[in-house]
């Protein structure tokens, strides 16, 4: 039987026939490489440290609104990893020759959206290494790669068995992004994570292993499906600039501002993707220690709103992106912005943009109320932090069928205060809504898997809800089924519940909880947006 037809049984779509086009091998190292035997791909045959891997032709002409791919992975213990990527067809060519991925496990290629597979993540006792498993964690990773750079990581249930092992991924466009599943057996490693900026393409697979000895991959049973063409369903955005390369440092401002009009914007906005950009600020002297920083927007009550928290990264340029959405009913007319970030020394070169995309919201936000805002001191029996956090009432505004709460806690200082707090201590915390109790740990533990990888700096530490390199991530409460009991208002406590007393108060900077958070309502239908004249200054 021809390679042509053994590959019409493994692959399939429901948007075309088959390829007849025969898929390309490139192999490296010792051994036979990779082959195919009756349905199965063998993409590690024994050799010593082979790194091989087979591009499928594309199997679509048009950009599809969803792509999936099932397998059977079996792989031996002991190999490095394997990598699936989903190249753009119409760059890339529909089936010319592609070249080898020297780390198949971390698919970082333009133009392009990779899924690596990674099962060796050696443990190190060294805080300012390249390698990140500090605390001897299970190697088994998943990690997801858009256009060239990693920007999610995550531990995965075992791959590397001997035994076959289901493997789903599936990639849903939406609007502004697209939606990825990958689940591992039983076990689901991305269930549905959104990833911003992300548009229909033309796929064409390619599968890549690495082997840290003689050990064997077989793929089978791989079926690969595309949903209908995307069409013009996903148009582009209309972009605002905040900031563009704005100096942040002592010399200049802590936190430079800019006042910006919307205007022009799509008349229904589905989604905004707000970008941030780090880099070295002109002269080439950039901060080498990690700075908290937020993004902020005043509205003209004298509103502060905190958009966006991160930690800037150890001597590293780094790019984030997240969606905003939230925050679309501030996103009108003429608002200020600031750009904070806590530097002491040379600073940094900061750049942010808000991309509007046309469409349907899948939550219409209607309005974004503060709640907690400050830096407490804990473990002050003189200052008991309770009363910072006092009790508040948010009336339910007119048309509201849904809300959350959005929690942006991180702990600071570390010794002589006790227990490393509040940076190295992780506190238990409860937030009551309605009489009602939510509970949550306040501490993050895949610091290490960051794929702002490596740092010059103790990166790869648990840390108090943020770690360096990393959009500090909020605590998201669902309050819809408080909010389809109707009631009239929410009534909202927060409170440490886990009890910490620093024994050396006054010997440096005091143990802080910086907190920022907001109840955002959702209502049904979509939100318009009034076209204003811009006045941009800085």
């Amino acid at each position: 039987m021809r390679f042509a037809a053994c590959l019409a049984m493994l692959l399939t779509s429901i948007a075309v026939a088959a390829p007849t086009t025969e898929p390309a091998f490139t192999n490296s190292g010792e051994g036979a490489g990779a082959s195919i035997d009756g349905q199965t791909i063998r993409l590690l045959n024994g050799g010593e440290r082979e790194v091989n891997q087979v591009a499928m032709p594309a199997t679509t002409t048009d950009p599809p609104r969803w792509i999936e791919i099932r397998a059977d992975l079996k792989l031996d213990p002991g190999g490095e990893g394997l990598g699936l990527l989903l190249l753009n067809a119409d760059l890339a060519g529909r089936d010319a020759p592609v070249a080898p991925l020297e780390l198949p496990e971390e698919p970082n290629v333009a133009d392009a959206i990779g899924i690596g597979f990674d099962s060796r993540n050696p443990a190190s006792n060294d805080a300012f290494d390249a390698d990140g498993n500090l605390y001897d964690r299970p190697q088994r990773e998943v990690s997801v790669h858009v256009d060239g750079r990693e920007i999610l990581n995550r531990q995965s249930a075992d791959f590397a068995t001997g035994e076959p092992v289901p493997l789903l991924v599936r990639l849903d466009f939406v609007v502004g992004g697209a939606k990825l599943t990958v689940r591992v057996g039983e076990v689901s490693v991305y269930e549905n994570e959104f990833l911003p900026s992300v548009r229909p393409f033309v796929p064409r697979l390619v599968i890549a292993a690495r082997a840290g000895g003689k050990v064997k991959l077989d793929v089978a049973k791989l079926d690969v499906k595309t949903g209908p063409s995307a069409g013009d369903a996903f148009p582009s955005p209309r972009r605002v600039v905040l900031f563009d390369k704005s100096v942040v440092s002592v010399a200049t401002s802590r936190e430079p501002s800019a006042v910006i009009g919307f205007n022009d914007l799509p008349k229904e906005v589905g989604r905004v993707i707000c970008t941030l950009k780090l880099a070295t600020p002109p002269g080439g002297a950039m901060d080498k220690w990690d700075r908290r920083g937020a993004l902020y927007l005043y509205t003209p009550d004298k509103q502060r709103y905190e958009v966006l928290r991160f930690k800037t990264p150890f001597l590293k340029e780094w790019e984030w992106q997240a969606d905003v959405t939230d925050f679309l009913p501030l996103l009108n007319g003429t608002q200020k912005f600031g750009m904070f970030i806590d530097t002491w020394r040379d600073g940094f070169a900061m750049s942010a943009m808000l991309d509007f995309y046309p469409g349907k919201p899948e939550r219409t936000p209607i309005k974004v109320v503060n709640l907690w805002q400050g830096e407490p001191i804990i473990g002050d029996a003189k200052m008991p932090v309770q009363k910072f956090f006092d009790e508040k009432t948010v009336p339910m505004p007119p048309g509201a069928t849904g809300a959350k709460v959005r929690m942006i806690v991180s702990g600071h200082g570390q010794f002589p205060n006790s227990k490393n707090a509040a940076e190295f201590l992780g506190l238990g915390r409860s937030l009551w809504v309605n009489r009602r109790e939510f509970q949550n740990l306040l501490w993050k533990t895949d610091n290490y898997l960051n794929p702002c990888r490596p740092q010059k700096g103790t990166w790869k530490y648990d840390r108090a809800g943020w770690g360096p390199g990393a959009i500090t991530p909020a605590w998201v409460i669902d309050l819809d089924p408080i909010v389809r009991q109707s009631p009239k208002e929410l009534t909202l406590d927060y409170a440490i519940m886990d009890e910490y007393v620093n024994e050396h108060i006054g010997k440096g900077d005091p143990p802080t909880h910086w907190v920022d958070g907001q109840v955002i309502f959702y209502g049904d239908g979509a939100m318009t947006k009034p076209a204003t004249r811009a006045t941009n200054a800085k």
